[in-house]
């Protein structure tokens, strides 16, 4: 029971991101709080850490970056602590990008770089080439 009501949390999350991707972000706010509604009682780290993800990404889309900020410093630490690299990178992706749009340009820039080469080293070549790809518009 409690996997499937994580795979359905995942597909809310899913559906969440294909919202934002077409600027729906109404749509897209009460996909990621019904997936966040289904995780409540769930221990499944991982769905938390997507469902989380997303919700940074939502909230930076709605221009709310200390919202984003703080979420995303959460998917970190919780990506480290349980070893979720491959969270840790989106998260790291995220934060870049935010910096790049607030008046940290030079860090978010620099810590783009880092993770492009973190992200290479560690064969997540998405992840490098979308960090790559952020420097190379901000300039």
């Amino acid at each position: 029971k409690e996997n499937e009501i994580d795979l359905e949390a995942g597909a809310y999350a899913v559906l969440a991101r294909s919202l934002m991707a077409e600027n729906k972000t109404s749509e897209a706010t009460k996909a990621i709080e019904r997936a966040k509604e289904l995780l409540h009682n769930t221990e499944d780290r991982e769905a938390y850490l997507m469902v989380g993800t997303d919700s940074a990404r939502l909230s930076a889309s709605r221009g709310q970056f200390e919202e984003a900020v703080r979420l995303l410093r959460s998917i970190l630490e919780q990506g480290h602590k349980y070893g979720y690299v491959d969270y840790q990178f989106q998260a790291r992706l995220t934060l870049g990008k935010i910096e790049l749009k607030s008046s940290h340009t030079t860090k978010g820039r620099a810590d783009l770089i880092q993770l492009e080469k973190d992200a290479k080293t560690s064969g997540f070549f998405l992840i490098a080439r979308k960090a790559q790809r952020a420097v190379a518009e901000s300039e």
